[in-house]
């Protein structure tokens, strides 16, 4: 849920950049689609054509009823028609003054606060996407068979593409839905394989901070070498000086 994410102004500059290019202008609606979220084109193509949405109206689709804190656009998959987006590109400055604490928002309640207060109609469709972070369920691969246009969260390739697989095949050939408890083990093999994948990455984590700190220990110690050769070549050179001036005394 990235209401809690303080992501606002990269996505911003990633708006400016779509509305820089233009090309947005020929198509008819823009998607952005978190890299973990399921996305099946055919699907929302499909849900945006039977349902007869327009791209010439300034429409966002809103996808999650009683979100958090308001937030009822959650970012793994923001739709946005062409005609909202050229009311964005038209008036998106003035959301700095209509939208109060936008420092402090996820990129999704931005986008969703933004838009209403320049005027863009929001439409909620909860076809759109399962997002398990809305619907407080534990989302596997196999859940992926009611025609939504996307699935959010899949961290685990194997099971995002097991997802995808299962989603984007036509309805009448989708395996049927299987028990509660394959789809528990599944959901536990998942949580396995993430949790391996962590424990890996801080594996890594780890041994990179080992290499550095022997690096570190070996850099002090070669410091540690210089400044007491300087030391006894100082002390030496003030032993001669010292030895030099009694012999010019003695003479």
């Amino acid at each position: 849920m990235t209401a809690t994410w303080v992501n606002t102004e990269v996505f911003k500059g990633a708006w400016q950049a779509i509305i820089d290019e233009g090309s947005y202008l020929e198509d008819d609606f823009v998607v952005k689609a978190d890299p973990d979220a399921v996305l099946v084109p055919t699907a929302l193509q499909s849900i945006l054509h039977h349902k007869g949405y327009a791209a010439d109206q300034p429409t966002l689709f809103r996808n999650c009823p009683g979100g958090p804190r308001g937030l009822e656009l959650f970012g793994s998959l923001e739709v946005v028609s062409r005609t909202a987006v050229a009311t964005y590109a038209a008036a998106g400055a003035q959301c700095q003054e209509k939208v109060e604490d936008a420092a402090l928002m996820g990129e999704d309640m931005w986008l969703q606060e933004c838009l209403e207060a320049i005027g863009v109609q929001s439409v909620m469709d909860v076809d759109l996407l399962h997002d398990a972070y809305c619907s407080q369920d534990a989302l596997v691969a196999d859940m992926c068979t009611d025609g939504k246009a996307a699935y959010h969260p899949f961290k685990v390739a194997d099971e995002w593409a097991r997802c995808f697989g299962i989603a984007a095949t036509p309805e009448e050939d989708r395996p049927k839905p299987r028990s509660e408890e394959d789809i528990a083990k599944d959901l536990a093999k998942q949580e396995q394989e993430q949790a391996k994948i962590i424990a890996e990455q801080q594996a890594a984590i780890a041994e990179q901070e080992a290499e550095r700190a022997k690096v570190i220990a070996e850099q002090q110690e070669a410091i540690k070498k210089q400044e007491e050769q300087a030391a006894r070549e100082e002390a030496e050179r003030k032993a001669s000086a010292a030895k030099a001036s009694a012999g010019q005394r003695a003479r």
